[in-house]
């Protein structure tokens, strides 16, 4: 790539991209984390562009020294984490299954639906409310214990009891 410009070795949208972090070194004097791609023979590759300024003399053109890192395998696996966790969050939220997540103050961290539809609360609003405010005086208590007795034992709470009767309050 010696001895060729940004525009003959990269696609348009990289090019802009590269041209972009060495504007920003020259007047900032550093430029990071610019991610481009390039169409190789392996498949396409994601690189991260590091532009550093050199001190030049004065009235010199300004100097450069650029790194790039391909973080191919890192973007990659990101991509993969992110469906994993849609996939996941889309069986959770759809799953007539109660899921719930609580804090060590014993606080509701998450709620599904199939929770928010067994009181007249919405997901988000059961967010931040203890057991006995979700379940009424009736069964709170009741699952405040289960779930306090089951963060003692570093285990996660799994009943196939359903969630108590609630109570209009």
């Amino acid at each position: 790539m010696l001895g060729r410009t940004l525009d003959e070795v990269l696609s348009p949208e990289s090019a802009a991209i590269a041209k972009a972090a060495f504007r920003e070194a020259d007047e900032a004097g550093l430029s990071f984390g610019k991610i481009i791609s390039i169409d190789t023979a392996f498949g396409r590759h994601w690189y991260e562009l590091s532009v550093s300024k050199m001190p030049m003399g004065e009235g010199e053109p300004p100097h450069f020294i650029t790194v790039s890192r391909d973080v191919t395998a890192r973007l990659l696996l990101q991509a993969a984490l992110e469906e994993k966790e849609r996939q996941f969050r889309t069986l959770v939220e759809n799953s007539p299954d109660v899921i719930a997540r609580f804090d060590r103050a014993l606080r509701c961290l998450y709620a599904n639906p199939a929770l928010a539809a067994h009181t007249r609360f919405g997901p988000a609003a059961l967010v931040g409310m203890d057991p006995a405010q979700i379940l009424g005086a009736a069964s709170g208590p009741e699952l405040q214990q289960r779930l306090a007795n089951a963060l003692s034992r570093g285990e996660a709470l799994q009943s196939g009891r359903g969630i108590g009767k609630l109570e209009d309050h």
